[in-house]
């Protein structure tokens, strides 16, 4: 179990020398300690490190590095690094070379409030939808939304719904990855970005889709943690493939986002 610093202040007091500044550093450098004990054996068993309630008044540099190669490797399964060139808001100092902004049709103010109310802990809309026709730049958005998530604190991992689903199968996930680990790791996360959601279904799901994908909007909603949801459907279409109770849930506290920008790959029509 992680201790909070005021806990293992507790258990050992500081020498009379010592003054408080020394042993406010004491505390937070044990404390860190066993932190970095406890995710280092949740990383051995495949497990997600714990993220307890504790708050540093000053930056946790570890947790920010586990967050951010967690939000990497998920955006590597993806294939979507590329994404990693669109921002929110410009970073300190600019965006680098090749690197854009989003642009007001991405909704760009909007999703920075909502991560901003997420990081304070005061949002009430639990979940985001961001839907539209296809090409109208909701990957790049949402991509941009969890990268600015990382960087305010959040563990945040992204995933097509198709590829989730396909995970689950035996032997269909990740090398290195167990169904068990896919299923943890997505629905324990701060904030999931679930993609093209049943983007790669024809208009229809097996049983066994609609039941991985309502366990796993279903573990969320239940522990209050949020999902940005990217889709080209409107919600009466995905309640045919994946039911209307999903859809009920999901839509209960959600802010919904439309993209209605043109294609913006400007495919060639033949």
């Amino acid at each position: 179990m992680v201790a909070t610093i005021g806990e293992l202040a507790l258990r050992r007091e500081p020498p009379a020398s010592e003054n408080p500044v020394a042993a406010r550093a004491r505390a937070i450098s044990e404390a860190r300690r066993v932190i970095d004990k406890g995710a280092a054996e949740q990383w051995a068993r495949g497990a997600v490190p714990a993220q307890d309630s504790t708050v540093w008044d000053e930056p946790d540099e570890y947790r920010q590095d586990i967050y951010r190669r967690a939000w990497l490797k998920s955006l590597e399964r993806a294939r979507h690094t590329a994404y990693l060139r669109h921002h929110v808001s410009a970073p300190p100092g600019g965006p680098p070379e090749g690197h854009v902004l989003l642009d007001d049709a991405q909704h760009p103010r909007a999703l920075a409030y909502w991560v901003e109310r997420l990081a304070a802990g005061h949002e009430t809309k639990q979940h985001l939808i961001g839907y539209g026709n296809v090409g109208s730049g909701k990957t790049a958005a949402l991509i941009a939304l969890g990268s600015l998530a990382v960087q305010s604190g959040i563990m945040t991992r992204y995933v097509r719904h198709g590829d989730y689903v396909r995970w689950l199968r035996p032997d269909g996930a990740p090398t290195g990855m167990t169904a068990i680990q896919v299923r943890e790791f997505h629905d324990r996360c701060g904030l999931l970005i679930l993609d093209e959601l049943c983007g790669e279904m024809d208009g229809q799901a097996t049983e066994a889709v609609r039941q991985a994908t309502g366990d796993l909007l279903s573990a969320r909603i239940a522990t209050g943690l949020p999902t940005a949801v990217g889709t080209n459907l409107h919600s009466d279409q995905i309640a045919k493939v994946l039911g209307a109770r999903i859809v009920s849930r999901l839509g209960e506290s959600a802010m919904a986002l439309e993209f209605a920008h043109p294609d913006r790959r400007s495919p060639v029509r033949w």
